[in-house]
């Protein structure tokens, strides 16, 4: 229900001012569900807890495209993304498995050397030598991704459901048109920074440990914030 300043559930911005604002019902709302389950040991994780009627939804990564069939074999061939709750509907994210960075400093030389570097990551050819990877995730390119998708396995181990055969059930081009149409449709993930979540992750933790009231959760709330954006804009 967080996917930055400018689209969650609980932050309602004044339309007239730009403040920020936590006394929403929305916001209270969560409270009281974090009251109630919060403390609560055991998660959601995927699995049988959905195909019991027990679980609204689960929350699936795909990082390979043979997750996508086993998916719709675990599922059912029904089986429905409908994404995460945003202010435009259900959404799917993309979220990068690592990130590359340069120093400020860094040399002209230096620049062009990591220029060719990503230009030959970045080509058909280096992309596919490293899709040949396990480790490696979807990759980035249309045509390379779409090598991916033909060569799946019949044979895949997910994290929550152990050894999976997909055997006779491989469809291919039913999981390229899933996979395609979720790419296609998703957005780069974002959420609050990381200096704005240290601020609500200390105030509520004062709130969950009944250190504070419901009310100065909310005030404290409104104030930091508050400082903290006028301090970065």
């Amino acid at each position: 229900m967080n996917h930055g300043l400018d689209d969650n559930y609980f932050i309602v911005p004044d339309e007239e001012t730009g403040a920020i604002h936590f006394d929403s019902v929305r916001f209270r709302q969560i409270l009281d569900l974090a009251e109630k389950y919060g403390g609560r040991p055991e998660g959601a994780a995927p699995g049988n807890s959905l195909l019991e009627g027990k679980t609204l939804c689960n929350s699936l990564e795909i990082l390979k495209p043979e997750d996508v069939a086993a998916y719709r074999l675990i599922y059912g061939e029904e089986v429905k993304y409908i994404g995460y709750p945003t202010k435009d509907g259900g959404t799917h994210y993309m979220s990068p498995s690592g990130m590359l960075s340069i120093r400020r400093s860094a040399t002209k030389e230096e620049k062009e050397a990591a220029a060719a570097f990503l230009a030959l990551y970045l080509s058909y050819e280096g992309q596919l030598h490293a899709a040949k990877d396990i480790n490696y995730n979807l990759s980035v390119r249309r045509d390379v991704l779409e090598e991916q998708i033909t060569s799946m396995r019949s044979q895949w181990h997910m994290f929550y459901f152990g050894d999976i055969d997909i055997g006779d059930n491989m469809d291919i081009e039913r999981d390229k048109e899933t996979l395609l149409n979720i790419i296609d449709r998703a957005k780069p993930e974002s959420s609050f920074p990381k200096e704005l979540w240290n601020i609500i992750s200390e105030e509520r933790e004062q709130y969950m440990s009944g250190s504070i009231t419901k009310d100065m959760l909310i005030e404290h709330l409104e104030n930091r914030i508050e400082l903290y954006l006028g301090e970065t804009n």
